[in-house]
């Protein structure tokens, strides 16, 4: 099974679960409309930080932002 497949699977059973996939494909687009988040690697550790931030902080996005120019706003 792979992330996505896994992810599906989990969001059957529990919808309200939040999803964070990483991969080294750049087809993230593919997960925004399930609601999902896409972080593409490589990343650096503050890149993933502030993404898991974003995805737990409940925001919504249609989009995949670039991480390096992200800035805190609390």
């Amino acid at each position: 099974m792979n992330g996505i497949e896994l992810a599906t699977q989990v969001n059957v059973e529990r919808p309200d679960t939040k999803v964070l996939l990483m991969s080294g494909f750049q087809t993230g687009m593919l997960v925004l409309d399930k609601g999902w988040q896409f972080l593409p690697k490589p990343f650096v550790a503050d890149m993933l930080k502030q993404k898991i931030e974003l995805v737990l902080s409940d925001e919504t996005q249609t989009s995949v932002p670039d991480l390096g120019e992200h800035t805190r706003t609390d």
